[in-house]
């Protein structure tokens, strides 16, 4: 019994301590004008090559969605511009191309960089089970 009611105790002087450090920050937050921006958006454009073409169904498609939500959660400050495979670097090439930054960021699967890494060779012999 008695170790209940020190379970209860101390879970009541978290719930208090934080209750006290949200007041604290709300209140810090309270004193910012509000011409005073929390900080200053800055436009990126990120280049993705990818090695499947935008019409293949889930991977394709689906990083052109996943494009889309980044731009409108970050009021378009965010923009990828996908390009398809072979238009800026050869597939076998993004990792290379991404790591010397001539591209910003690539997609492809791992099978593309077997010659890049011996480890990339052992994630693709394993089959995947539960």
């Amino acid at each position: 019994m008695k170790k209940t009611h020190i379970l209860i105790f101390f879970v009541l002087l978290l719930v208090i301590v934080t209750l006290i450090l949200l007041v604290k920050v709300l209140q810090q937050d309270d004193k910012k004008t509000p011409s005073e921006p929390a900080f200053v958006a800055k436009r990126v454009l990120i280049n993705l090559q990818q090695a499947y073409p935008k019409s293949m169904p889930i991977i394709g498609d689906g990083v052109t969605w996943w494009a889309k939500q980044l731009k409108e959660a970050s009021d378009g400050n965010i923009v990828i511009k996908i390009y398809e495979p072979g238009k800026l670097v050869a597939p076998f090439e993004i990792l290379g191309a991404v790591s010397s930054g001539k591209i910003d960021a690539g997609l492809a699967g791992s099978g593309f960089f077997c010659g890049e890494d011996p480890c990339d060779t052992h994630l693709l012999l394993h089959p995947i089970r539960p």
